[in-house]
């Protein structure tokens, strides 16, 4: 049986953390907003703060990985 994600747990607050999940590495918070500009990576506003579903991202990163493998 598979637990259940609240939430809370599946949140991401602000572009930080959101760019830590995505890429393991704090400092590229911009990346983020450019990803944001130039694609449809699921992230959203409220009020002034960033956020992302972990859940939403990973299914996001597998769907770009599955539409842009490159054959060999």
């Amino acid at each position: 049986m598979t637990p259940q994600v609240t939430i809370n747990e599946d949140l991401i607050e602000g572009a930080e953390n959101i760019v830590a999940f995505m890429f393991g590495d704090r400092k590229s918070r911009q990346a983020v907003y450019a990803l944001a500009r130039k694609t449809d990576v699921p992230v959203f506003k409220m009020g002034r703060k960033l956020f992302a579903r972990r859940s939403s991202l990973v299914a996001w990163l597998a769907e770009q990985e599955q539409r842009n493998r490159i054959s060999r």
